[in-house]
């Protein structure tokens, strides 16, 4: 759900989606040049499930990505919301906002916001939508790394600010804290041209009002990885 302001709604092109999609991560203007297979080889992938399981007293829900089945995917398996919980979002770089927002409506209460979206028309928070069930108080610890950006960690960022959630890992050197669009070289926008201008069209923030690429707050820093981290991440409920 999406709650705006300003002179007008900010429009999600199909540039700004592939732009968020394919390259999350980098600002300012560059010239990128993109094959047309390679683009239809990346959209035709099926992406990776959302996976639940216990680890004695604590249980992990794993989120690689975060596109529209992940939805109801992540509601599924929290029909019971655990009392410990490890949100591991490792490897995961975003997705579109209304999708973050509904993916965090287990956790959160209703209405509330996820991320904001500023730009020059004006301002757009991603909230949760409800009510759509009952929301129990639980103690989350995200999971993060490298690679978790942009979307992703805006979820991370709802989650400590909402439920005072505690953050184990590692954070990406460069944080995605803005969005970007692409617009073709080409005069035939129907086709693929030469290439595309990618350039930041507008700036996030986090539910407490920080700019999301200020980053966040390690409590727990991880270097390992695989079963090894999540072994590190549940020190923290102790």
């Amino acid at each position: 759900m999406r709650r705006t302001s300003g002179p007008g709604e900010p429009s999600a092109s199909l540039e700004t989606l592939v732009a968020v999609a394919l390259n999350p991560r980098g600002d300012g203007i560059a010239v990128i040049r993109l094959e047309k297979e390679k683009l239809k080889e990346q959209a035709a992938k099926t992406p990776p499930d959302v996976s639940f399981r216990k680890l004695k007293d604590v249980a992990v829900l794993k989120i690689p990505v975060l596109v529209e089945k992940s939805v109801g995917q992540v509601r599924d398996v929290l029909v019971q919301m655990p009392e410990r919980l490890i949100v591991d979002l490792r490897g995961n770089a975003g997705g579109a906002f209304d999708t973050i927002a509904r993916v965090a409506e287990p956790f959160l209460q209703p209405s509330a916001v996820v991320v904001t979206l500023v730009s020059h028309e004006g301002t757009s928070d991603y909230v949760t939508p409800g009510p759509d069930g009952k929301r129990r108080r639980a103690a989350f610890v995200v999971l993060v790394d490298e690679e978790t950006n942009s979307g992703a960690l805006a979820l991370a960022a709802a989650l400590v600010d909402h439920t005072k959630a505690k953050v184990a890992g590692r954070l990406a050197k460069r944080i995605s804290g803005t969005v970007t669009t692409l617009r073709p070289l080409s005069l035939d926008r129907g086709k693929l041209g030469d290439g595309y201008v990618r350039f930041p069209t507008g700036g996030l923030k986090r539910p407490n009002g920080a700019l999301l690429a200020d980053g966040l707050k390690l409590d727990i820093p991880v270097n390992a990885t695989g079963e090894a981290a999540v072994a590190e991440a549940v020190k923290a409920f102790k």
